[in-house]
């Protein structure tokens, strides 16, 4: 599959940043659960390869997003999620991460010494995560979530959920 090439372990990324530092590309970097996956997290990949010239995603393992969302997630394991997110045209590579828990990314982002690192402005783990990107010298950016409009409608993995839930229960 095409998007296989995309998806990189480790050591694999750390050796590409290597060469993107010499060349002196500004990376990008955002983290997530990309379980559900809907427009949402389309835009949001879009705004964040805005920003810079390289897009690495870390797709959080089965055992953290496990963790973080509850017993019956991921619905999708961590192999199909990140073929999904690699598949979208603004994402340059993908990482699934090999630590654990809400900062299951302090390792990866040493090894990529990323320009930017993204994450929600709402993030519960954001004061890690600024102390996390400022240790190597790089910059976070917030990201507000999008608000419902008309045409879109309130869009989060959150409604997707209830939808189908309602729909099972009846």
């Amino acid at each position: 599959m095409i998007t296989d090439r995309k998806i990189k372990n480790y050591e694999q990324i750390d050796k590409i940043c290597k060469r993107l530092h010499k060349e002196g590309k500004a990376i990008v970097f955002t983290t997530g659960c990309f379980d559900i996956l809907h427009i949402v997290h389309l835009l949001y990949l879009s705004y964040c390869k805005s920003k810079g010239e390289i897009l690495i995603v870390s797709i959080g393992n089965d055992k953290t997003v496990s963790y973080l969302k509850g017993k019956n997630r991921p619905v999708n394991n961590e192999i199909h999620r990140a073929k999904l997110i690699a598949g979208f045209e603004p994402v340059d590579y993908v990482v699934i991460s090999e630590e654990f828990g809400k900062l299951d990314h302090a390792k990866l982002i040493r090894l990529i010494k990323p320009s930017y690192y993204i994450f929600p402005a709402n993030d519960s783990a954001a004061k890690e995560k600024k102390d996390l990107i400022s240790a190597i010298g790089g910059c976070y950016l917030l990201h507000h979530k999008y608000r419902a409009t008309p045409r879109l409608g309130r869009i989060s993995t959150t409604s997707i959920e209830n939808v189908i839930l309602k729909e099972f229960i009846k």
